[in-house]
């Protein structure tokens, strides 16, 4: 990474390096993880180990930090606004202020 790690840790964990380290490793194994495990190649349990992941946590976390599907992302309203009528819509509401704003009441 290009940010220093007391940079990091003064923003994110109140200036503890060794909380931020230990996550960075937790990330890094995680790629090299997924990274094998995507290109059919064989995985190295000792990565994961080392960042005190097995390989259940890490699919776990990498379900949490990856980006959902689409569904998961976007939530598309069952009719969109403009395509209902907008008469029927504003229905007998009236288009102006039908009572005066009083003062203390």
């Amino acid at each position: 990474m290009r940010a220093p790690l007391s940079y990091l840790a003064s923003l994110l964990s109140g200036g503890n390096r060794e909380v931020v380290a230990a996550v960075l490793a937790k990330l890094i194994a995680l790629r090299v993880f997924m990274r094998a495990r995507n290109l059919n190649q064989p995985v190295d349990d000792g990565v994961l180990e080392k960042a005190g992941l097995d390989e259940a946590a890490a699919v776990r976390l990498y379900r949490l930090v990856t980006i959902g599907g689409y569904d998961e992302r976007n939530v598309i309203p069952s009719q969109q606004r403009e395509e209902q009528d907008p008469y029927a819509r504003k229905g007998a509401s009236g288009f102006g202020i039908l009572k005066k704003a009083g003062r203390g009441k």
